[in-house]
């Protein structure tokens, strides 16, 4: 999902270039990101049809770079079979820019410009990611929503933190101990109960944060005993297939078993962090 939403994301993030829609296919799964087939669909704004060289590179480049800063999260930044899982995931995205590009230090460029990018928006594509979660087929106008209310949540929460800090600075001393407050006292100690709500607000949003990154590692840790529980379901039935031992049976029955809670509890993991991120979206 974060490949199509880190392409989406950085082609909204340009002057001259909008997006059309974004698809992910579901029924075509690979190790990272989630899924392979999906496409974003894009054109330049300027009605001569240009698409600057370096926009278009960092766009095509972004799936590759948020599957890269995925691996990294995770600690898979340097499993070489990762990398090139996350390679092929991003081979018709070079192929396309081929078709534009032919100096090879465009991409040395955009790899690296691309990367600081994704960090930059992560948020917006997280929650592009999350609505093709639930979608899976989003309109250019659906695209930009997401990416709208992050940034407006962005903006209400900085400026109620500079409220917040101005309520702060601007607030009278103390009286002496036993003198009458006056009602500007009362006042700025209301103020200041409301500051105290937003830090409150700030620290759910944090932890939410952090427990979001170690649901995603949970849930990279349950796809990989999901794979090991599928290979050895296989590996069993292959080999002992004419077994008519009832432990043998049962041993075959329990691998699958297994393989089967294992997809329970990465759609558990899923349903909690999507509601928490929601919960995140209205604070």
């Amino acid at each position: 999902m974060r490949h199509e939403a880190a392409h989406a994301v950085l082609v909204e993030r340009s002057d001259a270039l909008t997006v059309g829609r974004a698809v992910v296919n579901e029924d075509v799964p690979y190790e990272v990101g989630g899924s392979r087939g999906g496409h974003v669909y894009f054109e330049p704004t300027s009605p001569t049809g240009e698409m600057p060289v370096t926009d278009l590179a960092n766009a095509l480049h972004a799936g590759w770079a948020s599957d890269r800063l995925w691996l990294a999260e995770h600690g898979l930044g340097q499993d070489l079979y990762f990398q090139v899982d996350a390679a092929k995931g991003a081979l018709m995205d070079m192929d396309a820019l081929a078709q534009f590009v032919t100096d090879p230090q465009v991409h040395v460029t955009a790899r690296h410009d691309s990367d600081a990018l994704v960090r930059e928006h992560d948020r917006e594509i997280r929650a592009v990611a999350d609505e093709l979660a639930r979608h899976h087929h989003l309109s250019g106008d659906a695209v930009r929503a997401a990416i709208n209310e992050v940034t407006r949540s962005s903006r209400t929460r900085a400026a109620s933190q500079k409220q917040q800090s101005r309520n702060t600075s601007h607030a009278p001393a103390p009286n002496p101990v036993g003198a009458a407050q006056s009602s500007t006292t009362q006042s700025s100690s209301t103020t200041t109960h409301g500051g105290h709500g937003m830090a409150g607000i700030d620290e759910i949003a944090a932890a939410i944060g952090s427990t979001q990154q170690i649901s995603e590692q949970i849930r990279a840790a349950l796809a990989q005993v999901q794979q090991w529980s599928e290979e050895t379901t296989g590996q069993l039935g292959m080999v002992l297939q004419d077994s008519t031992q009832p432990e043998v049976e049962h041993s075959v029955a329990a691998f699958a078993q297994l393989g089967e809670q294992v997809i329970e509890m990465q759609q558990l993991v899923a349903g909690a962090v999507d509601g928490l991120e929601s919960y995140r979206n209205r604070l």
